[in-house]
Order: C-alpha cells, then structure tokens, then sequence
C-alpha cells in the first residue's frame, strides 16, 4: 500500500532541535492567564502533559459543562460516553446531524445561553 504522506513518520531537525516524527499540535490556548500575560499553573499543568504523552496523550479535564461538536459525522459513541461527564452536555453541530457550520455556531451559542 502506498503512503500518502511518506515523510509524515519520519525524523524532521529544525535548528538544533531532532523531532522523531513531522506530526505536531498547535496550542489550545490558556484559559488561566495571569496578569503578567503568561498561563497559569493549570494550563502550565496541561501543556506538560501533553509534552509527556504527546498529541494521542488520554487527559482527564473536570468540567462543569460539555459541549460535542466533533465534525463531518454523528459520533454518537463518543457522545454518549460523555453524556454523563458533567452536570450539562450539549450535543451541536455534526455530532448530533451533519449540517453546515452556521447550523453548528447557531447552536453552539443557543447551548451557551443555557449554561
């Protein structure tokens, strides 16, 4: 079977730094920002654990609140298995039917006003 991306699993050097594979993640952002401008100690927490366990690391965040909208297809196993993770779970977008990305934003501030 021919590879796609041949390269994507292969060691990349950028300056002085070797990378074991081409696959990298962009930040999620730091919801814990401190005067100064800088994350906080929760965010600090998160980045270093995904810096262990990589991008497919498994990370456990408490939440009050979920909302699925996980793109292109129902999840519904997905959704189920969240459905009980928090006191509140909106199901949006393509998790709940696939539809276009208005439909999916209507009903992602239709769940933040409920919250």
């Amino acid at each position: 079977m021919e590879k796609t991306y041949p390269h994507l699993c292969s060691p990349i050097t950028i300056g002085n730094v070797t990378f074991k594979n081409r696959m990298f993640s962009s930040p999620m952002g730091g919801t814990d920002i401190e005067n100064d401008g800088c994350i906080g100690p929760k965010s600090t927490a998160f980045y270093e654990l995904r810096g262990r366990g990589g991008a497919g690391a498994e990370h456990f965040i408490p939440a009050a609140t979920v909302i699925c909208a996980l793109g292109m297809k129902p999840r519904r196993e997905l959704v189920d298995s969240l459905r009980f993770a928090a006191p509140y779970v909106a199901v949006i977008g393509d998790a709940n039917k696939v539809d276009s990305v208005k439909t999916a934003v209507y009903q992602g501030y239709h769940a933040a006003l409920d919250i």
